[in-house]
């Protein structure tokens, strides 16, 4: 519902026309990005009863890996009905969080670690999370997709891994220097090998 609330959103004020993909993922997948506008890749988060837009360090460390970090996030939450467990029909459009901000020590974002509780909640999390009570995203969304529609993303090559604090780069460079290395001995092995052939 909180894409579909997005995607109508975009059509009705800003007259954006973004495809939807409506895919099932388990817990641990993910998929590439939820809404696109301008080459700005961005993630579509949903609750129903929290005040808390909740990343957990997990997809951001499996998405680093891939070359395909979003470059924002945006909220929603959708209203529920308790009593019958079933979504009311209306979503809030919460806000926006640019992933540039998604650090340990930036202003109103905290670290929450697995087992930790969602503060003011009883709630533990099952993961490691960024966490940013809602109060704290950008809520213009005039200016946030106007912002987009102007600028290019941001380059999230330098974006540090929550788990490793290594960037993009340095994880490319990293996986090249094991590739070289693992030729490198296969090449050593091989000639060994030619040699006792003899």
């Amino acid at each position: 519902m909180a894409e579909v609330a997005i995607s109508k959103m975009l059509k009705e004020q800003f007259n954006l026309e973004i495809p939807l993909d409506f895919e099932v993922y388990s817990r641990g997948k993910w998929d590439d990005n939820d809404v696109e506008i301008n080459g700005w890749h961005i993630d579509v988060k949903s609750t129903r009863i929290g005040h808390w837009l909740l990343i957990e360090w997990n997809k951001l460390n499996f998405r680093q890996k891939q070359g395909e970090l979003p470059h924002a996030f945006f909220m929603c939450k959708t209203d529920w009905d308790m009593k019958v467990d079933v979504p009311k029909g209306s979503v809030d459009l919460v806000g926006c969080i640019s992933t540039t901000k998604l650090k340990a020590g930036m202003p109103h974002v905290m670290v929450l670690r697995k087992g930790d509780c969602i503060p003011g909640t009883h709630t533990r999390l099952q993961a490691d999370n960024f966490g940013v009570e809602f109060n704290d995203l950008q809520k213009d969304w005039k200016v946030i997709i106007e912002y987009m529609l102007h600028n290019s993303p941001p380059d999230l090559s330098e974006y540090p891994n929550p788990y490793t604090g290594k960037t993009q780069q340095q994880y490319v460079k990293q996986v090249s220097i094991e590739q070289e290395e693992k030729g490198f001995i296969a090449c050593i092995i091989e000639k060994i090998k030619s040699f006792f052939q003899r």
